[in-house]
Parts: C-alpha cells; structure tokens; sequence
C-alpha cells in the first residue's frame, strides 16, 4: 500500500462524503421496498458481525450496507465513481479507527429509517 498523508486520507474522505451524500439523496427519492428489506437484511447481519466481534465480516457488512445505498441511487457512474475512491484504501482500514465500528453499528440504522420514510 502507498504511504499516505494526513491530508491524502481527509482528500478521500472529503471525496467519500460529498459522493456519498449525493448517492444517498438520490435513493432517498427512488428506494424500493425491496431495496429497503435488502438494506435491512445487510444491517441485521452487521450487527450479528458486531455482536460476535467477527471483523472480517464486519468490514464486509459495512461495505455491503454501503454499496445497496448507492446502487439504489440508480447512478451507476457516480457509484463507480464513488468505488474507485473508496477502494484507494483497503476496506479494513475502515474498521481500525477508533470509534468506527460503533459509530456504524448505531448509525447505520439512522441511515435506512429516512429512507423507510419516504415510502
């Protein structure tokens, strides 16, 4: 992996928010039911991940919760878009902050409720 600075790592997570927040707005307006079970899905098997202190299947719930988000936008270029920057680091980087895991195992259900909202 390259070595990276304090300021390449909030350049990618400056670009990850503003991508991010465009994606989610964007499923906000058309998530299907079906989507919105899937998500659900995702989440409760993230925090079953969680529960078991299972990292490798933590780091894969996150990304999984993440991705039904941005596909669900139905903008795949800005999804890839969004994927390339994502993928400059490894996905396990993102369970070694400090505070992440949980930060993710009590938001992510804030996440997916607005969008139950606007069904």
């Amino acid at each position: 992996m390259a070595q990276f600075k304090r300021q390449d790592i909030q350049d990618l997570f400056w670009a990850q928010g503003l991508l991010a927040g465009e994606l989610a707005a964007r499923t906000a307006k058309k998530i299907t039911k079906e989507q919105l079970a899937r998500l659900d899905a995702i989440d409760n098997a993230y925090h079953e991940a969680v529960a078991a202190e299972d990292h490798t299947k933590i780091v894969e719930g996150g990304h999984a919760f993440h991705r039904e988000i941005n596909l669900a936008a139905g903008s795949i270029g800005l999804a890839m878009l969004l994927g390339s920057v994502v993928r400059t680091l490894p996905l396990q980087f993102y369970s070694t902050i400090e505070g992440w895991v949980d930060a993710s195992h009590h938001e992510h259900p804030r996440l997916s409720r607005p969008f139950a909202g606007v069904m």
